[in-house]
C-alpha cells in the first residue's frame, strides 16, 4: 500500500513538472493554442531592454522578442512580466489579475485575420467604458460604451467585417487606421438592421493593422455582439506593391504625391525625385505613363551635374536642379522619354548607374531645342526587360520650371 502511494505521488509530481515546463514553452504542444493570434505581449531582451513579441497566426507560438528594430534584441531572458499584455508604448499592463478588459482601450484586443478562414470574435460592451467616439454619422456613439479590436491582415486584399448585435443591441461600428486618432476613421456604419447586423468593407495591406470599434448609440447603447472578420486577398492600387500595368504604387491613393490615385500616372514632385535613385516609374508593354512635374521644387538638388548643355559625354557641367526618375522597363526595346508643355529649356539625361558621372554610364542626353518655344525634348535609349534606367529632367544653365512627361516602350 505504501509503495502504491509512493508511486502515485511520484507520478503526480512528474506530471506537475511536465505541466510547468509546458507553460514556459514558446510553442504549444501538438498545436495547442498558447496565445491570442496577432496579440503582442511583453518580453525582456538579453541586453535588459524591454520588448514585445507577437503571437503567431495559429496561436501556437511567438515570434522572437524585438524592440521594433530588426536585430536589436539579441535573444530573450526571463522576466516576471513576460507574457503580459502591453499598452500603446509596449509597456506591460501590470496588476492585471485577469480582470482588465484589453478591448476597453487602445491598442485594443489583437487578432490576426487570415484569408483561409474567418476570424470570429464575441464581445459585450455592457461592462466596458466610453473610450472612443466616431466621426460623421458614427458620432452617435458619443457617451456609449465601446470595445476596440486590432485586426492585422496576413495578406493584402479586401477585409469584410460583420458585427451582429444580440438581444436587441444595435451596434454602431467604425474602422480606424490609427487606434487613438478619431480623425483616422476609414469606414463607418451606424445603421444596424432590425436584427442588429452591421457590415463594413475596407482594402487592407498585409501586416498593417486596422482598428475596429464596436460602439453603441447614446449613453444607454450597450450589449452583446458577435464579429466575423473575413479577408479576400488580391492586389489593388494602394497596397504598396507595383502590379502589372501599374506605373507606381506608394501605398495610398493620394493624388499629386508622386503616384496618381489610380497608380497609372506619376504626378508631382515627391521627395524621391530630389536625388538618386529617383521617383519610381514602371513602364509596361503597350502602355504610356504620363505625369506632371518640374525641377523647380526648392528641395531638389543637382544629382545630374554633367554633361553640359552640349550633351557631349565628359564635356562641361550642368548647375541646374533636376528631377530624377527611376524607370523600370518591363519590355525589351527602346524607351522613349518625352516632355510636352515645358515652360523652360529642358535637358534630359539618362544613366545606367544613377550616382555615376562616368562617361560609360551615360545612356543618352537630349538638348536640341533652345530657350524659345517649343522647349520640349525627346530622348530614346535601348533597354532590356527588367532593367532600371535613371532619367533626370534638368535645365540648361540654371533653367527651371514645369513640364508634362511621358514614358513608353513601343
Amino acid at each position: 500500500m505504501r509503495g502504491s502511494l509512493f508511486f502515485a505521488a511520484t507520478l503526480a509530481f512528474a506530471s506537475l513538472i511536465a505541466s510547468s515546463s509546458g507553460c514556459s514553452s514558446e510553442t504549444g504542444a501538438s498545436g495547442d493554442r498558447i496565445c491570442t493570434p496577432g496579440a503582442n505581449v511583453f518580453c525582456r531582451c538579453a541586453d535588459r531592454e524591454p520588448g514585445t513579441k507577437e503571437c503567431s497566426a495559429d496561436g501556437t507560438s511567438f515570434a522572437p522578442c524585438t524592440t521594433g528594430v530588426p536585430g536589436e534584441c539579441k535573444g530573450e531572458i526571463q522576466d516576471p512580466d513576460t507574457g503580459k499584455p502591453v499598452d500603446d508604448g509596449g509597456n506591460p499592463i501590470l496588476n492585471d489579475g485577469g480582470t482588465t478588459n484589453i478591448a476597453d482601450k487602445c491598442p485594443g484586443k489583437a487578432f490576426a485575420v487570415e484569408p483561409t478562414k474567418p476570424t470570429a470574435i464575441s464581445g459585450d460592451t455592457t461592462a466596458a467604458t466610453d473610450a472612443a467616439k466616431g466621426q460623421g454619422s458614427c458620432a452617435v456613439g458619443d457617451q456609449a460604451k465601446d470595445e476596440i479590436y486590432k485586426l492585422t491582415p496576413s495578406g493584402s486584399g479586401t477585409l469584410t467585417v460583420e458585427v451582429q448585435g444580440k438581444n436587441g443591441f444595435s451596434p454602431n461600428v467604425y474602422l480606424r487606421t490609427v487606434c487613438d486618432d478619431e480623425a483616422s476613421q476609414a469606414a463607418c456604419n451606424p445603421q444596424g438592421s432590425a436584427q442588429g447586423l452591421v457590415k463594413l468593407t475596407r482594402r487592407v495591406t498585409k501586416g498593417t493593422p486596422i482598428y475596429l470599434v464596436v460602439d453603441g448609440k447614446g449613453a444607454d447603447g450597450a450589449g452583446a455582439y458577435d464579429v466575423t472578420a473575413s479577408l479576400v486577398t488580391g492586389s489593388f492600387c494602394g497596397d504598396g506593391e507595383v502590379d502589372p500595368g501599374e506605373a507606381c504604387d506608394d501605398g495610398n491613393n493620394t493624388p499629386g504625391d508622386g503616384c496618381g490615385s489610380g497608380c497609372r500616372t506619376v504626378e508631382g514632385n515627391p521627395a524621391s525625385g530630389a536625388t538618386c535613385p529617383g521617383q519610381p516609374v514602371h513602364v509596361w508593354p503597350g502602355q504610356t505613363v504620363t505625369g506632371t512635374g518640374g525641377n523647380n521644387d526648392p528641395t531638389y538638388g543637382n544629382a545630374f551635374d554633367r554633361p553640359g548643355s552640349s550633351c557631349t559625354a565628359g564635356v562641361g557641367t550642368n548647375p541646374a536642379s533636376d528631377h530624377v526618375y527611376e524607370v523600370t522597363a518591363h519590355k525589351t526595346g527602346q524607351l522613349i522619354v518625352k516632355t510636352t508643355n515645358a515652360d523652360y529649356n529642358v535637358q534630359i539625361i539618362a544613366r545606367k548607374v544613377c550616382t555615376s558621372t562616368a562617361d560609360a554610364d551615360m545612356l543618352g542626353c537630349a538638348n536640341l531645342n533652345g530657350s524659345a518655344a517649343p522647349r520640349d525634348e525627346e530622348l530614346r535609349v535601348n533597354v532590356t526587360d527588367g532593367q532600371k534606367v535613371y532619367v533626370a529632367l534638368t535645365g540648361v544653365l540654371n533653367g527651371e520650371g514645369t513640364y508634362t512627361v511621358s514614358f513608353q516602350i513601343p
